[in-house]
């Protein structure tokens, strides 16, 4: 079974997740996060920081996946949709604001 690569429809990988099956949250990962980590980084536009906040993102997909409802759309949108309001929020932040104006000050 060495190299042999694993595959789910969405609705195993739903059923897997919903199970808190460690193996189907890697491959969730593997087939998700650059997509994820694209979307992310048109919002922060800082590698570093998409990467913490991909980080985050996976760590709410994990903790919440019971909260997933496929009758409202599919799982990509759904984790789309979570990644996208956490990098927002990011942008947001007093830290955030805070830390690009000292940016902005050291290059000019």
């Amino acid at each position: 079974m060495l190299g042999e690569e694993i595959k789910y429809t969405e609705e195993e990988l739903v059923s897997r997740l919903l199970q808190k099956d460690q193996q189907a949250f890697s491959y969730l990962y593997d087939n998700y996060a650059g997509a994820l980590n694209a979307v992310i980084y048109r919002i922060v536009e800082e590698k570093e920081l998409a990467e913490d906040i991909l980080q985050e993102a996976f760590i709410k997909i994990w903790n919440n996946f019971t909260s997933y409802d496929k009758s409202k759309g599919r799982l990509f949108t759904w984790m789309v949709n979570i990644t996208k309001n956490l990098s927002i929020d990011t942008v947001r932040s007093k830290g955030y604001k805070k830390q690009s104006k000292i940016l902005r000050d050291k290059i000019s």
